[in-house]
C-alpha cells in the first residue's frame, strides 16, 4: 500500500501489523480492499478473460453482486473461464493478505448435469451448494419460492418474542412494541418476495397474540379479532400494519 496526499502517491510499502477486532477503522479498510475484488473482476470481463451472466443484455455480463463481505460470483461454464477467475482470486489473496475460505464457499449451478458441476467444484476447490441459497438474509432459488422456504419470516418474529419480558406490559405498551418492532420485521423480505397467505395468517396470529397474551405461556380469549384492530384508529381499530396491504406498495415501488 502507499499514502495518497494531494494526489502525489508515495513509496509503496507493506504492512506488517493488524487489526484488533471491533477496531472502528476495520470496516472502512476492508471496503478499500474488497472494492479492489471489484476492480480486478471488472477489468478481467472487460479483457474477455472471464464470462459473466446475460451478456446479450450487458456488454460483458454480470460477473458478481458485492455487498460487504458477501460476495456472488456469476459465470458461464468453462474450464478456462473457471481457471482465470480461481487465478483471480489467488492474486487478490497474495496481493491484499487475507484468505478466501473456500471451504465455506458453495457452487450453484443452473443446466448443469452432475459431472459438471464436480469439475467446477473441483476447479474452485468449494463444494455444490443445491437451491435456494442464502444471500443477504433472503433465499434465492432458480425456480419459485415456496411458502415453507418464506415461513423463516413468522419464525423470526417468534424468536424476537422469546428475547422481551413483558407480562406486565400495559396494552398500550404492547401496541407500540407491535407498532415499532414485530410489524417491521417482515417488511425487508415483502420488498422482494410477495408472501403466501399463510405467511400472512401466521405473522397476525404472533402479534394479536402478543397483544392478548403478552409473552406468558398461559392462553388468553382474544376479545376482537385481528382484522378489526387492523383498521385505522378513525374507524374503530388501532391502526396495526397490515401485510398485504403495505406489501403491496412495496412491489409496486419495485415496477
Amino acid at each position: 500500500m502507499c499514502i495518497d496526499l494531494n494526489g502525489e502517491r508515495g513509496e509503496i510499502f507493506r504492512s506488517y501489523k493488524g487489526l484488533r477486532q471491533g477496531d472502528p477503522l476495520s470496516p472502512l479498510l476492508f471496503n478499500v480492499v474488497a472494492d479492489a475484488l471489484s476492480v480486478m473482476l471488472s477489468r478481467a470481463s472487460e479483457a474477455g478473460v472471464i464470462q459473466g451472466l446475460v451478456s446479450h443484455l450487458i456488454d460483458g455480463g454480470i460477473t458478481y453482486l458485492q455487498y460487504a463481505d458477501d460476495t456472488v460470483l456469476l459465470l458461464q461454464f468453462s474450464v478456462e473461464n473457471l481457471t482465470n477467475v480461481r487465478l483471480i482470486l489467488s492474486y487478490y489473496e497474495a496481493m491484499s493478505g487475507m484468505k478466501i475460505n473456500f471451504e465455506k464457499s458453495e457452487i450453484f449451478s443452473v443446466g448443469l448435469s452432475v459431472d459438471e458441476q464436480r469439475k467446477a467444484a473441483t476447479i474452485l476447490g468449494c463444494k455444490t451448494g443445491s437451491f435456494p441459497m442464502q444471500y443477504l438474509g433472503m433465499p434465492v432459488s432458480d425456480c419459485k419460492i415456496t411458502k415453507a422456504q418464506l415461513r423463516y419470516v413468522s419464525d423470526k418474529t417468534e424468536k424476537r418474542l422469546g428475547t422481551w419480558q413483558c407480562d406486565y406490559l400495559s396494552s398500550g405498551g404492547e401496541s407500540i412494541l407491535i407498532d415499532s418492532s414485530l410489524s417491521s420485521i417482515p417488511m425487508y423480505t415483502m420488498g422482494v418476495y410477495e408472501l403466501y397467505e399463510g405467511n400472512y395468517q401466521m405473522l397476525d396470529s404472533i402479534r394479536a397474540r402478543f397483544f392478548w397474551q403478552g409473552t406468558g405461556k398461559k392462553r388468553k380469549y382474544h376479545m376482537v379479532k385481528w382484522p378489526a384492530l387492523s383498521r385505522p384508529k378513525e374507524f374503530g381499530g388501532l391502526g396495526f400494519f397490515r401485510c398485504e396491504s403495505d406489501e403491496q406498495v412495496l412491489v409496486g415501488k419495485m415496477d
